[in-house]
């Protein structure tokens, strides 16, 4: 193998997909507070589609959904590593293998809008699977640095408090979108329950490699080290 192929990766982008926990997971307690949170919806807008939004509800919170695919991406040594949900490969597996895949890492770590979602949906399902971490070096997410251990793409893009959706930024930047394929954000769930996980997993490295493409021209734009 090349030296290339040999190096120690620096850099690794992470995404995550969501789908919401199964009816027959659900306590009292959950099917209560998402009855509530639909309630508030439905009285703003009384044309939701109901079930929609209550996927949505779930898939949103990582108390109430789960992660059905997880990908990451070395592109120092162009890696890509696909972990989605199926009948004989659980959540709690794709989060240990996740785990293992950073027992050796000390780099940075990419995301888009992963400070607010990726991370803490990942460290919350890891709780609740009772999946230890390998690597404490990614909890830290919960602090603001310029510098970051977690480079949050769309914090660097909008800053605090402001949200871009990843689909808006490519165009901005003149990225291709992954957002204009079969499978999106909205619709994930109904392809897991179709059986498509190849093209969840599909979806899930587009947004990978647009997020890193990003990366590469925003990364110019903050303060050195």
């Amino acid at each position: 193998r090349s030296n290339h192929r040999m190096r120690t990766p620096t850099k690794v982008v992470i995404d995550i997909e969501t789908i919401p926990l199964s009816e027959n997971n659900l306590t009292e307690g959950q099917n209560q507070m998402i009855a509530r949170k639909l309630k508030n919806i439905s009285d703003k807008d009384p044309s939701i589609d109901p079930q929609k939004e209550k996927n949505k509800i779930q898939s949103l919170d990582p108390y109430l959904g789960q992660i059905v695919c997880l990908g990451m991406y070395y592109p120092e040594i162009e890696k890509e590593v696909r972990l989605c949900q199926s009948s004989d490969y659980s959540e709690k597996q794709l989060l240990q293998d996740f785990w293992q895949q950073l027992s050796q890492f000390n780099g940075t770590y990419i995301h888009y809008n992963g400070r607010s979602f990726d991370c803490p949906f990942i460290t919350k399902r890891s709780m609740v699977n009772r999946v230890l971490p390998t690597n404490r070096i990614f909890f830290n997410y919960t602090k603001y640095d310029p510098l970051p251990v977690h480079f949050d793409i769309m914090l660097q893009i909008s800053g605090v408090g402001s949200y871009i959706s990843l689909d808006h930024a490519c165009q901005i930047f003149g990225i291709p979108s992954p957002k204009n394929g079969t499978v999106k954000a909205e619709n994930v769930y109904a392809a897991y329950l179709e059986g498509r996980t190849t093209e969840i997993m599909d979806y899930c490295v587009a947004d990978l490699y647009s997020e890193f493409e990003l990366y590469k021209i925003i990364v110019n734009y903050i303060a050195a080290k």
